[in-house]
């Protein structure tokens, strides 16, 4: 009914000549799936959840029992832990393998033998870039803070002070009085 009177309406627009404004498309976002679950399925029959017991432990629980393995507290592996996983992973083998040609290279030095440098692959190179950033974004944020702390101690220890009445004419005899970390100047 309601999609009848939409289309009519919007004929009855049309014929008038009245030209209906579309609204503004926004650009579509990308789906997180960072909080959902994997479900594994078997080609022959059969699905498994993998989930987090309550000791903390991995296991496979059957789809069909999945109801009573969250009833029992089980929680469902995220794939935002999978991703970070990855990740930890990446950044482990960049590790070894920067150690390993560290080793090479004193290795061959111990021996008198040319040390012939590996190039990095692309993988490498562009995962180190990231956490290059991630180190520089985080330096960033802890230098931006620690200037916002210092300024707001700055302004706890110095007041503002109001100027003198009369500021601005030219004084020929004032003097300066200091009485602790207030300073007080008189003109005559």
């Amino acid at each position: 009914m309601l999609k009848t009177l939409v289309l009519l309406v919007g004929l009855a627009g049309c014929a008038a000549g009245v030209q209906t404004p579309e609204p503004p498309q926004a650009a579509p976002q990308p789906p997180n799936y960072s909080n959902f679950s994997i479900l594994l399925v078997n080609p022959a029959g059969g699905a498994v959840v993998l989930m987090h017991n309550p000791k903390n432990e991995l296991e496979y629980v059957d789809v069909a029992k999945s109801k009573e393995a969250f009833a029992a507290g089980y929680v469902p592996l995220r794939t935002a832990e999978i991703s970070e996983l990855i990740m930890g992973l990446d950044a482990e083998v960049i590790r070894l393998r920067a150690e390993i040609e560290r080793l090479k290279q004193a290795q061959a030095q111990m021996s008198g033998q040319p040390v012939y440098a590996q190039a990095p692959s692309p993988v490498d190179v562009a995962a180190q870039q990231r956490n290059q950033a991630a180190a520089e974004r985080a330096e960033r944020r802890q230098q931006l803070l620690q200037a916002w702390i210092m300024l707001q101690s700055m302004n706890r220890s110095q007041p503002y002070q109001l100027p003198m009445p009369g500021a601005g004419r030219l004084k020929a005899n004032c003097t300066t009085n200091t009485i602790g970390g207030t300073s007080y100047t008189n003109c005559d």
